[in-house]
């Protein structure tokens, strides 16, 4: 059986992993990456690079998988400012809550609290595990029910699992509470929202536009500089493309941009630099 060296890039940092191809093959599979995506992949926006090399040191996949969870952590709405739509009155949506330990929870009802708001509802733009480990509490303690696309359904009964993946407990959810389709729209109070749909890094991934506010929520589709992984269950990547393409930098180029991670960005700017969206 032959034997292969992956090297994974996290940050400045490479792992190498010496393995059998079936065992690689096996622990990519638990791990929720393909093998056809193993020379590249992107995990969250960032871009690893996997590839057989000659030489390096053995690491294991618990090594490789702390790394991973360590990028994400740095990299996620776990460790982010909760978005939020907030009116005049104080009456505010959280969207894609993820706070997870008791400390990220206090730390949220202390906002909410101190800054004399009142949640609304809870939208998500799509339900990967680490968009709504929060889920759960803005249900039970704000009374607030889920709303999601319906093509969601499948991602958030498999958010358990894909926790484990992680090293993170996640308590099942009872499904989405409320469906949210194409181009409905979400009001709070005078304010309104608009959902777009933009599959591909997920089946039913939904951005949130205000036009009159000048902004978009975009979830884990479009990032500054990138786009979303499309390798996990539901993904494509041309879809993703196509999807970003006719839906978001259809907006106007002034349009705000806030991904799901990362840095807030304009339509504009990523219509003209975005080297994803560069592509034929």
């Amino acid at each position: 059986m032959g034997r292969k060296t992956v090297r994974l890039r996290l940050k400045n940092e490479e792992y190498e992993l010496v393995q059998s191809h079936r065992a690689l093959k096996e622990e990519c599979e638990r791990l929720g990456i393909p093998v056809e995506s193993i020379n590249h992949y992107w995990h969250k926006g960032k871009h690893f690079s996997m590839h057989s090399t000659t030489n390096g040191s053995s690491v294991s996949w618990d090594d490789i998988k702390e790394g991973i969870i360590k990028e994400m952590k740095a990299h996620s709405p776990v460790y982010e400012t909760i978005k939020r739509d907030k009116s005049a009155d104080g009456h505010c949506l959280v969207i894609d809550p993820a706070f997870y330990s008791p400390e990220e929870i206090k730390a949220f009802d202390h906002y909410i609290s101190s800054q004399g708001l009142t949640i609304r509802g809870q939208l998500n733009t799509h339900c990967h595990v680490d968009h709504v480990l929060g889920v759960k509490h803005v249900q039970t303690a704000y009374n607030c029910p889920l709303r999601a696309h319906p093509d969601e359904a499948g991602l958030l009964n498999n958010a358990p699992m894909m926790g484990e993946v992680f090293g993170l407990r996640v308590e099942a959810l009872s499904g989405i509470d409320q469906h949210l389709v194409d181009n409905e729209s979400i009001h709070l109070g005078q304010d309104m929202l608009r959902a777009i749909l933009v599959p591909g890094h997920s089946p039913g991934s939904l951005s949130y536009y205000s036009a009159e506010a000048g902004f978009v929520i975009t979830g884990d589709a479009l990032f500054q500089g990138s786009i979303g992984r499309t390798d996990l269950p539901g993904g494509d990547f041309d879809t993703l493309i196509s999807s970003i393409r006719s839906r978001l930098l259809t907006l106007p180029p002034e349009t705000i941009v806030y991904p799901g991670h990362g840095d807030p960005t304009s339509i504009g700017e990523e219509a003209a630099n975005n080297p994803f969206l560069g592509m034929a």
